[in-house]
């Protein structure tokens, strides 16, 4: 589940937290975003958690498709247009 976290050192920051199994005072926050590594924090340093429950973007990002998925896409797409065909005849 996402959150805003407020913490002394990082600020404001949208995270996913992950409890830290072998010690109880940390948490990782791993970001939705792939460019950007996940990251420890101390549990004390952490002053504000809010629980998000939506989230507005932009869609002005492309999204990038590798070959192989561009070319199921193709074919599923042909797929659907040869069906289509054969149904109006």
């Amino acid at each position: 589940m996402p959150y805003i976290v407020v913490s002394r050192n990082e600020g404001i920051v949208y995270k996913r937290i992950v409890k830290n199994n072998k010690t109880k005072n940390k948490v990782s926050l791993v970001s939705d975003n792939p460019q950007y590594q996940p990251y420890t924090v101390n549990v004390e340093d952490i002053v504000e958690l809010w629980q998000a429950q939506s989230v507005i973007s932009k869609v002005t990002q492309q999204q990038r498709w590798d070959m192989d998925s561009l070319a199921n896409m193709v074919n599923t797409l042909q797929n659907q247009v040869s069906s289509l065909k054969k149904k109006m005849n």
